[in-house]
């Protein structure tokens, strides 16, 4: 008889929904901070004037920075919030070429690398050890986020 008498305040107050959880994008919630689609991006768009802030990368050459050099124009491989860094590399010969962020003064690599879009568009997806073809001439963008968050400093290499 409790249960008759559960299952009838059930009723009246409304109907029992197990709804999916949104993100504040309104699409679905995800794995890091409901904004976005897995690989923790957002939707919003990438302030393309991060990439006027670009620091020349040159091959095979460590460049030492911080991750924190004053702007938060991209939400990249860190939470949102975080400050980047933004390389820009220009390679002479077309072929692949592997970028990454090193803690300094060893072979360590605890921060991820995003390609980003032409246009400095939107980020491709995070990884320690990133591998991409670029074009003879052509300058691609990479953005450095501290993954934790907050600053950490970095020497960013393309090989």
């Amino acid at each position: 008889m409790r249960w008759l008498v559960g299952l009838a305040g059930l009723v009246a107050c409304g109907r029992v929904g197990f709804d999916p959880l949104t993100g504040s994008n309104g699409g679905p919630m995800d794995a890091h901070d409901g904004d976005g689609p897995p690989g923790g991006f957002k939707d919003a768009p990438v302030d393309a004037s991060a990439c006027a802030f670009a620091i020349a990368l040159p091959l095979d050459t460590r460049v030492a920075t911080s991750t924190c050099v004053g702007h938060d124009l991209i939400d990249g491989c860190g939470p949102a919030g975080t400050q980047e860094v933004v390389f820009a590399f220009t390679p002479t010969v077309t072929g692949g070429y592997s970028f990454r962020a090193f803690d300094p003064g060893t072979n360590n690599v605890s921060s991820s690398t995003a390609q980003l879009a032409t246009g400095c568009g939107m980020p491709s997806a995070c990884a320690g050890l990133l591998g991409v073809s670029v074009n003879a001439n052509e300058t691609a963008y990479f953005v450095v986020e501290a993954a934790a968050g907050g600053c950490v400093n970095i020497e960013f290499e393309a090989q």
